[in-house]
């Protein structure tokens, strides 16, 4: 059972597989809409993107790595390795920093608000839910995205993956293109992750972990530590 909220009306709904969820470029059906998070190609070059900057250690990442406006990236190449290109304080990363804040108000949608913030073992087909908040949202579990079409997962502070097994999982169609995490606060990331993490005023810390995606934030630093991150076929 979870609660559905759209326009102002929430009432329980007993579903497995949500279908009213508001998708970016049309649709108000689960199914409906496109696979496009309006990630526009100035961000979808990064696989990692601070403000006041990026550090590595014992890592592999695939994808440009910046920071603005703070220059501070470190790790590269003394610990990490890095098959892309280092933006310190440069252009690219000031166009891509600034176009965070709109990527980041597109996924303000009317969402479906789960009953729970913990996602251990829960599939959700595209839409845009509201996630509450939870001391674990991933606790050595699986959060399966299913269907082609867009999930967006709006947190309501903080986003936090627990444990070697946490993973995100794909089926159905679904692509890592359109998965995309809006979180307020700071995002911790371990174990197996898939899509798009935004931060808005915190940082991203990612250890331990495989993310296929971007870990980017508008506030603060991106931290990483004995991680392979790649945005290869991420777009």
């Amino acid at each position: 059972v979870i609660t559905a909220s759209y326009a102002g009306v929430s009432k329980p709904v007993q579903i497995r597989l949500f279908a009213n969820g508001a998708l970016p470029g049309g649709g108000g059906g689960g199914g409906g809409g496109g696979s496009s998070l309006n990630i526009p190609s100035t961000v979808r070059a990064f696989a990692l993107l601070g403000s006041s900057g990026v550090t590595c250690t014992a890592s592999t990442v695939v994808g440009d790595v910046g920071s603005w406006p703070l220059a501070a990236i470190t790790g590269f190449p003394a610990t990490c390795s890095d098959a892309g290109t280092i933006h310190a304080a440069d252009g690219a990363a000031q166009t891509a920093h600034n176009d965070l804040a709109n990527v980041y108000n597109s996924w303000t949608q009317p969402c479906q608000t789960l009953a729970s913030g913990l996602l251990d073992g829960i599939t959700l087909a595209p839409g845009v839910y509201c996630v509450p908040h939870a001391a674990s949202n991933i606790n050595g579990g699986t959060l399966t995205l299913t269907g082609s079409g867009t999930h967006i997962l709006r947190f309501t502070d903080t986003f936090i993956m627990t444990g070697a097994a946490s993973a995100i999982s794909l089926s159905g169609g679904a692509t890592c293109g359109g998965v995309g995490f809006q979180i307020p606060v700071s995002g911790t990331l371990t174990g197996r992750a898939i899509g798009t993490f935004l931060a808005n005023t915190g940082a991203v810390t990612a250890t331990n972990v495989v993310l296929t995606g971007r870990a980017v934030t508008f506030g603060t630093a991106v931290t990483m530590t004995n991680a392979t991150i790649s945005n290869a076929g991420c777009n």
